[in-house]
């Protein structure tokens, strides 16, 4: 990995699925329908591992963002596994979190943040676009967001 030897921030999407379908997001056409033959997976914990082994722990590395690019980080079901390994190998990291909230229940919330305390430091970022009449439109959204956190 010579060529990203200066790298001091990676964004890392860790799924491509998610139960909304947000106006904004790159994985929707037309405001909100998810595009056609879209492949919906995961990374595997064990991919994840060989990476972080292969790549990550070399690098002089400052922060790890898991947005929700393609995906809701919270909606892969390894992310608890996935951020424990990575604080083993690299809890001098930034770990930023992109979600809506929406994917997992109030005990899934509380086990992530367990292990972002274990970095450097952290924050989880949750969007609440479409949340308003004036604002994008959201399909799938409801009080569940809030009553998560």
């Amino acid at each position: 990995m010579d060529f990203f030897k200066n790298t001091k921030n990676i964004v890392f999407d860790i799924t491509s699925n998610c139960k909304l379908q947000c106006a904004q997001c790159v994985r929707n056409q037309y405001g909100y329908r998810t595009i056609e033959n879209l492949d919906l997976v995961d990374l595997s914990f064990e991919d994840f591992r060989m990476i972080v082994d292969r790549d990550i722990v070399d690098l002089d590395l400052h922060m790890i963002n898991f947005q929700s690019g393609w995906g809701d980080p919270c909606a892969n079901d390894d992310l608890i596994n996935m951020l424990g390994y990575l604080a083993e190998k690299r809890n001098d990291l930034v770990v930023k979190i992109g979600t809506s909230a929406y994917h997992q229940d109030k005990e899934f919330y509380k086990k992530l943040a367990n292990e972002l305390n274990k970095f450097y430091f952290h924050t989880v970022d949750v969007k609440f676009y479409g949340f308003t009449d004036n604002c994008f439109f959201r399909v799938g959204t409801d009080d569940r967001c809030y009553t998560h956190l």
